[in-house]
């Protein structure tokens, strides 16, 4: 029994500690978007409304609440963004009946007086195109396939519709809704084929092209032209050594007259191994022209 208390409380002291991060987090929160609707009600105050209400929004994002919601629909109305500030009268109704709140009436009643004045923009995609398998976007938002043709309510001002397909070329265009209850339509047209790709030759810059003729000319002429060196050096070993050789020939044979050297001489023996050696560079030579 003892044991089970312990357990009890220690579950309930965890489950303390790691609530209390989330109770501390919500309350920065609320104070944040206290501090930034009350700097927005004082800028509607002053008819700053272009500046009141990204701080009700932000406010409203933090710390969502009907009040705040209702400032930031009077605040999208008096900048003109008349679709917007519907949307908005329209949430806080709708929260306000989900809690009994007697300002829903209010704000239902803003939104049914918005609604009649409301500019609209209407999506149309042709059969043709509609066969390609497109993707719609109205402004970057992903238009469904369930809203093509359907009136939409837009605030004021240039919007951008875009198309694509896969293998098509994409398409989009601008259009400038005016600030009146009137329907805009656009008409998106069958895509065109994308492009083919091409692959283009790459020209060789200076350098590889310089390299390339460095390698074409060794190739061809340099290479004949070396082995034309070679072969020099090759015919001046040869005359080199048969000179060498009849120099040390002539030598042997003054030497054989005068009678310096015999064949029982360790002197002559040692001589005689002169023109074999002589003829060293022209067996090089030999097997170097292949002769």
């Amino acid at each position: 029994m003892q044991r089970s208390r312990g357990w009890l409380v220690l579950t309930t002291l965890a489950l303390a500690a790691w609530s209390v991060p989330a109770h501390a987090t919500d309350a920065t929160d609320a104070a944040a978007a206290q501090v930034l609707f009350e700097q927005g009600r004082a800028l509607v105050e002053r008819s700053q409304f272009a500046e009141a209400c990204p701080k009700l929004a932000a406010s409203q994002r933090l710390d969502p609440g009907i009040g705040t919601q209702l400032w930031l629909a009077d605040c999208y109305e008096n900048i003109g963004q008349t679709a917007t500030a519907w949307v908005s009268f329209k949430e806080a109704a709708a929260a306000a009946a989900v809690q009994h709140d007697k300002r829903g009436a209010v704000a239902l009643k803003r939104a049914m007086a918005l609604e009649n004045k409301l500019p609209r923009l209407m999506i149309v995609v042709s059969d043709v195109a509609a066969r390609q398998g497109l993707d719609v976007w109205r402004d970057g938002v992903t238009v469904t396939r369930a809203a093509w043709g359907v009136p939409f309510p837009v605030d004021p001002g240039i919007h951008t519709i875009a198309a694509s397909a896969v293998g098509r070329a994409p398409w989009s265009t601008d259009v400038e809704v005016p600030a009146r209850p009137d329907t805009l339509r656009v008409t998106i047209p069958a895509l065109q084929d994308a492009p083919a790709i091409v692959a283009q030759p790459i020209a060789p810059s200076p350098s590889e092209a310089s390299a390339t003729r460095s390698v074409r000319t060794v190739d061809g002429n340099d290479q004949r032209l070396m082995g034309a060196v070679l072969g020099g050096v090759g015919v001046l070993g040869i005359g080199a050594g048969t000179a060498f050789s009849f120099a040390a020939k002539s030598t042997y044979d003054a030497s054989n007259q005068n009678g310096h050297c015999t064949s029982n001489s360790p002197a002559g023996s040692s001589r005689t191994t002169a023109p074999r050696a002589a003829f060293g560079p022209f067996a090089r030579a030999r097997a170097a022209s292949g002769s």
